[in-house]
């Protein structure tokens, strides 16, 4: 959406389209001027905005189990009929204030008028039928039933907020403005992720195992008496056999490992959000291989760098990048918008 069209809505009278509105009223017709006061004024536009605010607290409670005799549903509905009719004045004093093709020139405004529309016809329609006696299944209007499709746009009645607000606007812009640039920051991030899982899978392929029983799931290197005097490293040496409950003993991956590079990238992304990363790096200093029973601290400084270098790189640098695609994109909208507040985001 370029920037005139995002100005479009605060053109004074003056600077509204010479066309014909409603093909026969002039930009001076006094009707016309009329609309254009009560379509642009400051507390037209307020009221708007509150009756947004309505439709969306009345669709965050509307609830299937509610009947059509229900107190609550009938009040709902007569709520959502003055929305209606209130979002159809705007749009027709809008339509004889701009005339429909400036007016249609606005991409959010094809998104208000988008929203009437369906919303006017899932009215109408259930009146006509009503009106015909084809209600039923074997009524010859019947096959209209399939309109009432449309009520599914009353779930767009919230985005007509971001028509209203240019802060709103922004924040969507600098989305759309970013896909491009995000894409590409997104395939080095892969190609980071793919590196790193390489060097992972050289260090702990087919290692990152654990047993189903958790009296063999650990050896502690060197001799460990218990406070009984027994040998902790005497229960079992192996995963096999059956458990205390006759279980019968299986290996199983830990929820990270590097095993192929599907799920050494895997391993790289949950690794970036730092979700439980001391459990996985205590894992990968005690692992050993899928048959052996994984042995206290048995490779830790490998282990320790290879987390650190990827924790580093990942979870800092690739995450600051794909960060800061958007803030310069939030930025750079900022700067068409002409906005002055709030201040631009920094880097971090």
């Amino acid at each position: 959406m370029s920037e005139s069209e995002d100005e479009a809505p605060q053109k004074s009278e003056s600077d509204l389209s010479s066309e014909r509105a409603c093909c026969c009223l002039g930009q001076e017709n006094g009707f016309r001027r009329l609309n254009t006061v009560i379509a642009f004024h400051p507390y037209f536009e307020q009221f708007i905005l509150v009756c947004i605010g309505v439709s969306t607290i009345c669709l965050g409670i509307d609830r299937p189990a509610w009947g059509a005799d229900s107190p609550v549903r009938q009040m709902l509905d007569i709520v959502d009929l003055f929305l209606n009719f209130a979002f159809l004045a705007e749009c027709v004093t809008k339509i004889i204030a701009m005339s429909f093709w400036e007016y249609i020139k606005i991409s959010w405004n094809k998104l208000d008028f988008l929203i009437v529309t369906t919303s006017m016809l899932d009215l109408l329609i259930p009146a006509i039928m009503l009106l015909a006696g084809s209600d039923n299944e074997g009524g010859g209007l019947a096959v209209l039933r399939i309109f009432r499709i449309f009520r599914i746009f009353r779930a767009l009645r919230p985005l007509r907020i971001i028509a209203k607000a240019k802060g709103l606007q922004v924040l969507v812009k600098t989305f759309l403005s970013a896909v491009g640039p995000a894409c590409n920051t997104f395939g080095i991030a892969l190609g980071v992720f793919i590196i790193l899982g390489c060097v992972g899978m050289q260090l702990f392929a087919g290692k990152l195992y654990r047993c189903s029983d958790p009296t063999v799931q650990l050896w502690f290197a060197g001799p460990v008496l218990s406070l009984s005097g027994q040998d902790l490293n005497s229960w079992d040496t192996g995963c096999s056999g059956v458990d205390g409950d006759g279980i019968e003993r299986q290996w199983f991956n830990y929820d990270v490992d590097f095993d192929n590079i599907i799920q050494a990238v895997r391993a790289m992304i949950v690794l970036t959000t730092q979700d439980n990363w001391p459990g996985h790096l205590l894992a990968a200093i005690d692992s050993r291989s899928k048959t052996q029973i994984p042995v206290l601290d048995n490779a830790w400084v490998l282990t320790f760098i290879f987390f650190f270098v990827s924790i580093i790189v990942c979870a800092m640098v690739v995450i600051n990048m794909v960060v800061g695609v958007f803030v310069d994109c939030y930025n750079n909208q900022q700067q068409a918008v002409g906005r002055s507040d709030p201040p631009p985001l920094k880097s971090m």
